[in-house]
């Protein structure tokens, strides 16, 4: 074993040359390793004016959730899997675009309706009202553009869901 003396316990910082960087340009305008500021403000500006488009989007699925769940209403059993696919995938779909502009509770409530319709049995009334709770909170979300889960108005919707979960269970 290879003896140690005062001096090699002292970190040696050793500087590579990075030739991929080298060859794709490097950071010219700034110190290696930082993000130029301006570019984190066009890419947060990009994402506050896209956040209107998630409204939009939220606002085009919301008709589809309600039109997929009449549709399995009417379904027979064979054909109930496949729409609570299509249920949940929309579901998910709203779960990530609401995550991605920091709209917890929609994400919340999308992501336990997309949970919800893995074990739902349609066979069980009671799993109708709890997925009918769940459209009703997502639609009253997106209306009022409520964004966290904290607030009297969050909490209420939240335990109304709870609610309708616990009773119907």
């Amino acid at each position: 074993m290879k003896q140690m003396n005062k001096k090699s316990s002292e970190v040696e910082i050793i500087h590579r040359v990075n030739r991929i960087k080298k060859k794709v340009g490097g950071a010219q305008s700034i110190s290696a390793g930082v993000i130029d500021p301006h570019s984190i403000q066009r890419a947060k500006k990009t994402i506050q004016n896209s956040e209107t488009a998630y409204l939009k989007e939220v606002e085009d699925i919301i008709p589809e959730l309600n039109r997929l769940w009449l549709c399995l209403k009417k379904a027979d059993e064979t054909e109930h899997r496949q729409f609570l696919q299509e249920l949940s995938r929309y579901s998910n779909r709203i779960k990530d675009m609401a995550s991605t502009y920091n709209y917890e509770l929609m994400a919340y409530f999308s992501e336990s309706l997309r949970d919800f319709t893995e074990k739902t049995n349609m066979r069980n009334s009671a799993h109708h009202t709890i997925i009918q709770a769940h459209i009703d909170v997502i639609l009253i979300v997106h209306k009022e553009k409520l964004k966290e889960q904290i607030g009297k108005k969050a909490e209420n919707l939240k335990l109304f869901v709870a609610q309708a979960i616990e009773k119907h269970s």
